[in-house]
């Protein structure tokens, strides 16, 4: 009996040895399989066991780590994280403080990985403190955390500073939220109401709320609504999305299009504008590309040549010109594009649709991209057949006005010296029988004078006709030599004050010392007797003065008169050859209407100007400028 109970006691020990070996091995295979590294260290910091998945996790080997005491493991926590992990440890063997702490590790290769380490059970053994443990490799979680939460912040921060507007309304039309722009129009008060209430005013849903359709989860529309927060206008971009509560709502980015919609207004007025512009001037207008192929052209080419823009889209200019026309005008256009430089006024024959050549005026300005590379040509052709035949047909005519204005000259000049060889013979006995007027009668004498006076006359005319032809001949000169003004005005009065006292006239003179000029003397001397002599002939009472002085770089002469005056409408033309402001004024006061148009270009040859005031019936300021170093 007793030896029954002694192999009962033996045979269930070994079963208890057997199930506690099959109880470890199953343990163990647990422990080396899970993807979690399972641990034991006692107070110390020794690791006394470890998972042989430890490697995979670590890339240390156990017996690596039994050997290093606690190095290997202390020694490579990550800096921010060992003091932390020292307190936590120390803690959980003095205080018997729950262990559980995320850190980082460097492991053998170098990279540094993120552990959760957490403490399941603390005992003592043979006066020793242990703690086993385990811990997980949590390094792709954190990752994803930190880039969840840079997303977060990346959301976040879209939220608060885009200068759209957001908001989430949910399927009862209620705004659920805002984002800092549109809480900045709104105010928070707009939370809660109703999204028609306040951005329309409305009192009922809006004809093109999306919310009146299902809401369909991830799907995007947008719509442009006028009238949004006083008056703008938004392009509304609605997002189906699902709350955390499961129902639906909506997510809705408001884009001020306000102005954009005015500037898209006005574009399409202005290109309204220039279509008219275009489709009603005379001219035609076209683009081109690069290599030189239309690629727009305006209605008015039917008028011109005849073609319909779209019959010339897809060819070149050269299509349209004689075969020669078209090589030379390519190589010019070739040298304009290669500096992409705009041009102007380029004419260019052309064949009309129907054969008949036209000629065009061509001009045109580069179109560059922001390389300022170039990318066409846009300009106009204006037909200018008319206008060039015209111009043949003027410019004939001036060579046959400039042929006939030399016969003329040539004439005059001709007849001048023709008459002056009679008229010096005349001239001669005339002053044979003035020997003798002591002789004649007063009847003879009268018709002597009379000679005498149509003579002079006749001298003056024959001289001022000499002058004016060699004037327009170009063989008119001028002499200059350094002279005294003052002397040379002096001079004319001098010899002009016996008709001015004749007729009871004040003749003065009015000039400071003046600078000598460069200058014709005599010709200054016929400016002057022509001025001053008019205006002795048209005064009948009062004065006339003759003033000079220094002007900048000019001397200034004005010859001032109490005369009858010039209208006027009859100012413009008084220089001009042959023009007299009355021709009763001709006969009585004699002249040939020559006098100032001499004047003005003599003035002009020294390189002045000439100029007159005057003041009907009250008098008259005619004056002219010299330079004082000559032209």
């Amino acid at each position: 009996m007793k030896e029954q109970k002694e192999t009962t006691g033996i045979t269930g020990c070994r079963r208890m040895k057997e199930a506690l070996r099959k109880s470890e091995g199953k343990y163990r295979s647990l422990v080396e399989n899970m993807p979690d590294v399972v641990w034991t260290s006692d107070n110390k910091g020794n690791t006394t066991f470890i998972s042989k998945n430890i490697k995979k996790v670590y890339g240390y080997t156990p017996e690596e780590i039994y050997r290093s005491v606690n190095r290997l493991w202390f020694g490579r926590v990550h800096p921010d994280y060992i003091e932390k992990l020292k307190g936590a440890y120390k803690a959980l063997f003095e205080k018997k403080k729950r262990f559980d702490i995320e850190y980082r590790i460097k492991r053998k290769d170098g990279k540094w990985i993120w552990l959760h380490d957490r403490a399941i059970s603390i005992y003592k053994k043979d006066g020793v403190m242990y703690a086993d443990g385990i811990f997980s490799d949590i390094t792709e979680r954190e990752k994803a955390e930190e880039r969840l939460k840079k997303e977060k912040t990346f959301s976040e921060t879209i939220l608060t500073t885009t200068v759209d507007g957001i908001d989430i309304v949910n399927e009862n039309l209620n705004i659920l939220f805002m984002n800092k722009t549109f809480l900045n129009i709104f105010g928070r008060k707009s939370i809660g109401k109703k999204c028609y209430q306040v951005y329309k005013d409305n009192k009922k849903q809006c004809e093109l709320c999306p919310l009146r359709k299902q809401i369909k989860i991830g799907e995007t529309k947008s719509l442009v609504v006028p009238g949004v927060a006083g008056g703008k206008i938004f392009e509304i971009f609605h997002t189906g999305i699902r709350l955390s509560n499961g129902k639906k709502a909506i997510l809705e980015v408001f884009r001020d299009v306000t102005e954009q919609k005015k500037v898209e207004e006005a574009l399409k007025e202005s290109e309204g504008k220039f279509r008219s512009m275009v489709e009603t001037t005379s001219d035609w207008t076209w683009e081109v590309d690069k290599n030189g192929v239309y690629t727009y052209s305006s209605p008015k080419i039917k008028d011109i040549l005849g073609y319909e823009p779209k019959e010339i889209i897809g060819k070149t200019p050269f299509d349209l010109m004689p075969k020669d026309e078209a090589k030379k005008i390519a190589k010019i256009f070739g040298e304009i594009a290669k500096k992409k430089k705009p041009f102007s006024g380029l004419e260019n024959w052309n064949v009309h649709k129907n054969g008949t050549r036209v000629l065009l005026e061509t001009s045109g300005i580069p179109v560059l991209d922001k390389k300022r590379n170039l990318i066409g040509y846009r300009g106009i052709d204006r037909d200018v057949t008319e206008c060039k035949k015209a111009k043949e047909t003027i410019k004939k005519q001036l060579e046959e006005l400039r042929e006939l204005d030399k016969a003329k000259t040539d004439f005059l000049n001709i007849i001048s010296h023709e008459l002056k060889t009679p008229l010096t013979a005349i001239s001669a006995h005339l002053d044979v029988l003035d020997e003798l007027k002591s002789n004649l009668t007063e009847q003879e004498i009268k018709s002597l004078e009379a000679l005498e006076r149509n003579s002079n006359q006749l001298k003056t005319l024959i001289g001022n006709i000499l002058e004016i032809s060699r004037m327009e001949s170009k063989r008119f000169e001028l002499n200059k030599t350094k002279i005294n003004l003052n002397n040379c005005i002096n001079n004319v009065i001098r010899e002009l004050k016996i008709i001015s006292d004749k007729k009871g006239l004040k003749l003065t003179t009015k000039a400071g010392k003046l600078p000598k000029i460069e200058a014709d003397e005599n010709r200054l001397k016929e400016i002057l007797n022509n001025l001053i002599g008019n205006a002795i002939k048209f005064t009948e009472k009062g004065s006339v003065a003759v003033e000079a002085k220094k002007q900048n770089n000019h001397i200034l002469v004005r010859v001032i008169d109490t005369g009858i005056g010039v209208p006027k409408d009859k100012m413009k033309n008084i220089f001009q050859k042959f023009y007299q402001v009355d021709s009763s004024l001709g006969r009585r006061y004699g002249g040939t209407g020559l006098g100032l148009s001499i004047t003005k270009k003599m003035v002009e040859a020294h390189g002045g100007k000439t100029n007159v005031k005057s003041v009907l019936g009250k008098g008259s300021t005619f004056s002219f400028t010299l330079p004082i170093k000559g032209k």
